[in-house]
């Protein structure tokens, strides 16, 4: 199902369920996926790893599970045997949200022939660059799929975004130029926040999903991070602080940084203001 950008898919598919019941979210990532199943008056059970999914199952505390893969912000990734032995223990729905998979598509289940309580979400508004198309994509064997089709309007997506989907869907030599640009970038972002954080002696976690980096770590660091560089016109996306798994240590945060593109230079001077 073609539907106008994944974002409607992700309110849309709680609502169809039914009956009241309950899914886990990962704690940490993207929170529309939070609040629709509230909005829908379902429960929702955050989960911090793989671990804990399994647990919640065991445990018959879940009926529905979602994972975003890769996880935006934290980078994490499920792989694709794991995800299937989620999907053939569950008595509900697990839902991929794939938004970030363009890059590298290893585990992604989008191409699954099996796909009776799965549904996985993809979008061209992250890879491509053509966020404001509204283009996404909800792929699934089960009937919840035919659902949302039916609720969709004969036009909820406009022909020039149509056009701009399908010619970029098809031309594999950009696709394969993005790929490399992504990742030479995705190299050198990686490198300077090892400096950063080599410089700064900081006690903190890094990862990277090729479009973005995180570094996670202290709140007070984390904070510090994220003003200085929007006082040097460099916007991150900033977290909630949580809670770590360790009671003792501080409160923990995470900072995202998209790749800077032509603005690397203006990010590598500001860092190298704070050392």
């Amino acid at each position: 199902t073609t539907t106008p950008g994944s974002q409607l898919a992700i309110r849309l598919l709680p609502t169809l369920i039914g009956e009241k019941q309950t899914v886990a979210v990962p704690l940490i990532g993207y929170q529309e996926h939070v609040y629709s199943w509230q909005l829908a008056a379902h429960n929702v059970i955050h989960y911090r790893n793989l671990a804990e999914v399994h647990e919640l199952i065991n445990a018959e505390r879940v009926q529905n599970v979602v994972v975003i893969n890769p996880n935006n912000p934290s980078c994490e990734k499920i792989t694709a045997p794991s995800l299937r032995l989620i999907a053939s223990q569950l008595s509900g729905l697990l839902i991929v949200d794939e938004a970030f998979a363009d890059l590298d598509s290893s585990d992604s289940l989008s191409s699954d022939s099996d796909l009776s309580n799965i549904v996985v979400l993809r979008s061209i508004g992250k890879f491509f660059g053509l966020a404001g198309a509204r283009v996404g994509f909800l792929i699934t064997h089960h009937p919840i799929g035919s659902k949302i089709t039916a609720l969709l309007e004969p036009w909820s997506i406009n022909a020039p975004a149509q056009h701009l989907a399908k010619s970029a869907l098809r031309d594999r030599q950009w696709q394969e130029r993005q790929c490399l640009r992504i990742n030479s970038q995705a190299i050198e972002l990686n490198k300077l926040l090892c400096n950063l954080k080599e410089h700064l002696n900081l006690n903190s976690k890094q990862s990277s999903a090729g479009l973005f980096s995180t570094i996670s770590g202290s709140q007070v660091t984390i904070q510090m991070l994220h003003t200085h560089l929007a006082e040097n016109r460099i916007w991150t996306r900033i977290g909630d602080p949580y809670n770590s798994e360790v009671v003792t240590s501080p409160i923990q945060n995470w900072l995202r940084l998209s790749l800077p593109g032509d603005s690397f230079d203006l990010l590598s001077n500001s860092l190298n203001r704070i050392y």
